[in-house]
């Protein structure tokens, strides 16, 4: 069964954005979240997109799960010639993805910024 990319969720939207799929949780990353964020991002990757982007301004901190499946994410869409793309992340955010060291391996924009920085950068 796939995954329609262009469907509302119940706590996950995703549509087409340029050349790839924009994803937005909108709110917490509880499990039942994360679940459905990997199953539409799992979709949206059968598109065979360049780019996830991955919406995260209404997120306000990330869990050991919600990390695991980033990476998950990023592994999938690279393994397709894609890349993961974070945005809107808060400080904190931003803070535990850098302690972690994901910011090495997956781009990340604060929120505000247009652009994502390279990984590593």
């Amino acid at each position: 069964m796939s995954a329609n990319p262009q469907r509302a969720r119940t706590a996950v939207l995703s549509a087409r954005h340029g050349a790839g799929f924009q994803i937005t949780p909108l709110g917490a990353l509880s499990e039942a979240t994360i679940a459905e964020l990997v199953e539409v991002a799992a979709g949206c990757i059968e598109e065979q997109p360049q780019e996830l982007l991955l919406d995260l301004v209404r997120v306000q901190t990330l869990s050991s799960a919600a990390l695991e499946a980033l990476v998950d994410i990023q592994e999938r869409i690279a393994a397709r010639g894609g890349r993961l793309r974070l945005s809107n992340t808060n400080p904190l955010v931003l803070e535990i993805l850098h302690l972690t060291g994901i910011e090495h391996r997956i781009s990340v924009a604060r929120a505000g910024d247009d652009d994502a920085a390279e990984p590593g950068g």
